[in-house]
C-alpha cells in the first residue's frame, strides 16, 4: 500500500523476553522482581534480570499474566528463540544450607547428623527443609549456622554414632 512500510529493520542487541504465568501467581509477581534466564542454545550460562513490565492477558483458554523482561543480548541469544526461566519469589540471605546428601529420610522425618566434637559422635536432628536447588537444601528449622553436619555416609549413621573425619587437604 502507498505509505506502508516496505520492510522492518531489527537487531538482536536488545531482547524482550515474554514469560507467561498462570493467573494464580498474579499476586506474587512484581516489576523489579528477579528472574534467572537461560537459553537452551547456550546451557550453563544463566543471566539474572528484573521483570520490567507486567501485562494481564485474556485468552480463550486462560487468563494468564505475562511478565516482560527487556534486556541487552548477553551474547549468542537469538530473536524468537525459546528461553528457560526461573522466578525468584523469595530470598533468604542468612539461611542455613547443606548439601542434599546430608539430609536423610528416617521414620521420624527428615534429619541431619550434627557433629558433637567433645564426644566425637553425631546427634540426629530433625530439620524442616525449604528450597532445594543445585544440590543444596535450605534448612528452615533444626540447624544453626556454623554447625558441622555429616555428608558422606550420612544415610548409614544413627543417633550417637561415633565418627571420625576423613583425611582431606581442606
Amino acid at each position: 500500500q502507498r505509505g506502508g512500510a516496505l520492510f522492518r529493520l531489527s537487531t538482536d542487541n536488545m531482547l524482550r523476553v515474554v514469560l507467561p504465568f498462570p493467573e494464580s501467581l498474579a499476586n506474587r509477581l512484581a516489576v523489579g522482581q528477579r528472574v534467572i534466564l537461560e537459553s537452551p542454545a547456550l546451557p550453563g550460562k544463566p543471566v539474572e534480570k528484573p521483570i520490567t513490565e507486567l501485562r494481564p492477558t485474556v485468552g480463550s483458554n486462560n487468563r494468564a499474566m505475562e511478565a516482560l523482561v527487556d534486556m541487552e543480548n548477553p551474547g549468542g541469544w537469538k530473536v524468537g528463540a525459546s528461553v528457560n526461566a526461573e522466578l525468584i519469589l523469595e530470598v533468604h540471605e542468612s539461611a542455613a544450607t547443606v548439601p542434599e546428601i546430608c539430609v536423610v529420610v528416617r521414620p521420624a522425618g527428615q534429619v541431619v547428623y550434627v557433629y558433637e566434637e567433645a564426644e566425637g559422635v553425631v546427634a540426629e536432628r530433625s530439620v524442616a527443609i525449604g528450597v532445594r536447588r543445585d544440590g543444596w537444601v535450605e534448612i528452615l528449622d533444626g540447624l544453626e549456622l556454623g554447625e558441622k553436619v555429616a555428608s558422606d555416609g550420612a544415610a548409614f549413621l544413627s543417633d550417637r554414632a561415633k565418627v571420625r573425619f576423613a583425611d582431606t587437604e581442606e
